[in-house]
């Protein structure tokens, strides 16, 4: 195209500004779907954390969802000013650090991990939200019991083998192995520390078995499992990102090139 010339469409200008607008509208769908996750673990019920700790490790995560999801809305919304493509190349740069931060530190994550998850197991029936957690985690998001294994549980007050409470050489229900479409029965865990009672209150047509893995464990072989589609997510992002920032570039350089020209020849 020539700079100044006001016969010329541009076309290439025209597919770039497309081009832009889809990715800006994929940037703000993102944006909006972080801030929620990060709002939603930080407020929701099963996922309470007023009462836990503030170094919990649900609490550095939902944060950072927060803040990446904020910044990209924050783009988003100046996409036509020129700290748009600066903005951008701040937030890979921010996302570089934080995979950083999370690789170095992520043996601090795993031990407040464990720590989080035994104060759930020694406070669950004293502790609605941590118990809440423990659930969540046993059973719907890694399925296991326990934190090594299912003895942990002994911890608790109630489910020691030494305790004189009903619950005695049990784990909760979040603990069982269900079949496809049974019901949840919550005493599906009674006895199971106890292998002759466990045998002799063992329900008809159930399995009545429990995870025999700690969650430290399950979480460490979901992560593994899945480490190769997480790593490719990332680098789809940021490939997608880095696009993205060349689009904006490129096309910001181009509208200062035409309003040079088009200055030149109304100083001409």
């Amino acid at each position: 195209m020539a700079y100044g010339d006001p016969n010329d469409f541009g076309w290439c200008n025209l597919v770039v500004k497309f081009l832009l607008f889809v990715t800006n509208v994929v940037v703000w769908l993102l944006g909006v779907a972080l801030l929620g996750a990060g709002v939603y673990v930080l407020t929701a019920p099963e996922t309470n954390l007023d009462n836990v700790d503030v170094d919990n490790f649900l609490t550095a995560p939902a944060i950072l969802l927060c803040i990446i999801g904020g910044v990209l809305l924050w783009a988003f919304d100046i996409e036509f000013h020129s700290q748009y493509t600066g903005i951008l190349s701040v937030l890979v740069l921010l996302e570089i650090a934080v995979v950083v931060y999370v690789y170095l530190q992520r043996d601090s994550a795993l031990s407040a991990f464990r720590t989080t998850l035994r104060e759930g197991i020694e406070q669950y029936y004293d502790d609605p939200d941590k118990a809440s957690i423990v659930d969540q985690l046993q059973s719907q998001l890694i399925g296991c019991c326990g934190v090594e294994d299912p003895n942990d549980w002994q911890a608790n007050p109630y489910f020691n083998c030494s305790s004189q409470a009903a619950q005695r050489c049990s784990v909760p229900y979040s603990c069982c192995v269900l079949e496809e479409d049974e019901v949840i029965d919550v005493q599906c865990g009674y006895r199971a520390l106890d292998p002759l009672d466990r045998n002799y209150y063992r329900r008809p047509n159930a399995t009545n078995e429990i995870y025999s893995v700690g969650c430290r464990q399950a979480a460490e072989d979901l992560f593994n499992d899945n480490l190769e589609i997480i790593l490719g997510v990332g680098v789809g992002l940021l490939i997608f990102q880095l696009f993205n920032i060349m689009l904006a570039g490129g096309l910001a350089l181009d509208i200062r090139k035409e309003k040079a020209a088009l200055k030149a020849i109304k100083e001409s």
